[in-house]
């Protein structure tokens, strides 16, 4: 898709879904008086870890709930809205430690990424330095239009994760990392399929659907 010109990295951007292991524990039915006790994993799935998320991405969400498990974090070309690189890791890692190893790839298409995930990194250490004093008095305007603007980008990384979780891949069907990740990979490959096979016949609007561009053929 780079050789194309479809994708050239002017703007990218980092997100992560996360996937439900495949135990009881993550039964919201279930008795387990230890359901939620980090300390006794699941037996059926040694590998997943504890993490708690919200109900949604609103900056105030209050919603939440905790569940074992992994995550996919990918980043996207924010101008087409695919993936160019992606890692999966336990429910524990957050997107700012992937950050970093995830530019790596893509070091050859352009220098902005390398840099704007350098800042990324950068921003991420200082602001866990920073008080909840100091972070809430610079909070940013989230009613600017520059916000807006910059966040609408931001954005395609939210519309690309729903897309591949229409794959069911938010719900392991199989139990350990390696499968997982090999699984997860399989995805987006399969979505990038999509995407080039709508490139080359010239059917860019439909980069995104397989239903679309079977119709459209």
């Amino acid at each position: 898709m780079v050789s194309l010109g479809f994708i050239d990295g002017s703007f990218v951007s980092l997100d992560s879904t996360s996937i439900n292991a495949n135990t009881a524990k993550n039964n919201f039915k279930s008795f387990d008086k230890t359901r939620f006790n980090k300390s006794i994993p699941p037996k059926s799935d040694k590998d997943c870890k504890l993490r708690v998320r919200t109900a949604s991405n609103a900056y105030n969400e209050k919603k939440y709930e905790f569940y074992w498990g992994y995550k996919n974090h990918i980043l996207v070309d924010a101008i087409s809205g695919l993936p160019i690189a992606e890692i999966t890791t336990t429910a524990n890692v957050t997107d700012g430690e992937v950050a970093i190893p995830l530019s790596s790839p893509i070091k050859v298409m352009t220098s902005k990424i390398s840099i704007t995930l350098y800042v990324m990194n950068f921003m991420v250490n200082v602001l866990s330095l920073l008080t909840k004093e100091v972070l809430r008095r610079a909070s940013i305007n989230r009613d600017s239009d520059y916000f807006k603007s910059i966040y609408s980008l931001r954005t395609e990384s939210e519309r690309y994760n729903s897309i591949w979780k229409n794959l069911n891949t938010d719900k392991a069907s199989v139990r350990n990392m390696s499968a997982i990740e090999n699984l997860n990979t399989i995805g987006h490959i399969c979505l990038l399929a999509v995407a080039f096979a709508a490139v080359k016949s010239g059917k860019t609007d439909c980069i995104k659907s397989l239903k679309n561009l079977k119709k459209s053929a």
